[in-house]
């Protein structure tokens, strides 16, 4: 499977103006569409869809235009406000994850010095400061055991979330930013504004009719329990029994990250994302000799294929949450 990318987003872009029987569409900012319902409604939330947040990973434009083609056509009939946008399109024509700067760590800042920086600015604007709920669409770099969400843990309030759209897909939970407090990722800008977002891997880089046909399925699972949404959105509290009742999802917590301690560190060609690690096993070569793991762990974003400095990251380990933990985190 193949994408032209030039044509999708032209095919993105041209949605601006058009109408269905349902709402109409409206280009809001630079690569940012609005779908608002014709008639009037009473929800008071918002959602978003984002894609391309990452240039090379081009599976969330052709996901986000066919909810937009859903749209138009009348086979998603829904009464509320939608926001799409596209992240990184100079990056996603150059095939690169970024041009200068990691536009997912962009967010939260008030710098225009890059071009990723000034697209931030914008994304914030036009869609995260809108909406209330969002799925930003990701694929990982390296080969993953298996597609997942993950995002940064405020509450409670998450399994609700995640039960009204995952099937029963892996769930990584942060408990801090992923680099710092300041260089926020989507997923953490709104849990800042006490808002919902959720990164969605779907899978190494690459173009599948099986991704295209998860991704698509999730975004439409979550627009189709907007009731759900919208009751839980206007409660403003936890349902506990009931969270701890739908988390019938795999849960994982982001438990450290095991940096390079000599250079020209290099992971061994195997650890693709979800791969177990034990205390004590060879992980890598580097300068001074092999690199050995010091704590178990489930791999997560590993860095495959290249030479990595002292003191630059390695890989990321999570592991499997316990039921205790569950039910004190429900």
């Amino acid at each position: 499977m193949s994408i032209d990318l030039q044509n999708e987003i032209a095919k993105f872009r041209s949605f601006a103006g058009s109408q269905s029987r349902t709402g109409a569409i409206e280009l809001t900012g630079r690569d940012i569409l609005r779908y608002a319902p014709k008639i009037k409604t009473t929800r008071t939330l918002k959602v978003g869809f984002l894609g391309l947040i990452h240039g090379n990973e081009i599976l969330g434009l052709p996901i986000l235009n066919h909810l937009l083609q859903s749209l138009t056509t009348g086979t998603l009939d829904i009464d509320l406000e939608i926001y799409f946008a596209l992240g990184n399109l100079p990056a996603a024509f150059a095939n690169k994850r970024f041009l200068q700067k990691d536009l997912n760590r962009c967010f939260g800042q008030n710098s225009t010095a890059t071009e990723e920086d000034q697209r931030a600015r914008e994304i914030e604007t036009g869609l995260l400061n809108k909406v209330d709920y969002l799925i930003d669409l990701h694929q990982t770099v390296h080969p993953t055991q298996t597609p997942f969400f993950i995002f940064q843990y405020s509450s409670a309030n998450c399994f609700r979330h995640l039960s009204l759209m995952n099937p029963e897909l892996a769930t990584i939970l942060q408990f801090d930013a992923i680099d710092n407090n300041e260089s926020l990722s989507t997923d953490e800008y709104l849990r800042k504004r006490s808002r919902f977002g959720a990164c969605l891997e779907l899978g190494q880089i690459g173009l599948s009719q099986e991704k295209l046909q998860l991704g698509t399925s999730i975004c439409q699972r979550f627009l189709e329990n907007l009731d759900e949404f919208d009751h839980f959105h206007q409660l403003h509290k936890p349902q506990v029994q009931k969270d701890r009742q739908q988390v019938n999802f795999p849960l994982y917590e982001i438990t450290s990250r095991i940096r390079a301690t000599s250079g020209d560190s290099k992971l061994a060609t195997h650890l693709h994302n979800f791969v177990k690690i034990e205390p004590g096993q060879v992980i890598g070569s580097s300068a001074d000799g092999p690199i050995i793991a010091d704590r178990s762990g489930h791999v997560l974003f590993p860095k495959l294929g290249q030479s990595v400095g002292q003191g630059q990251d390695l890989l990321y380990a999570c592991e499997p949450l316990g039921l205790e933990k569950i039910q004190q985190l429900v």
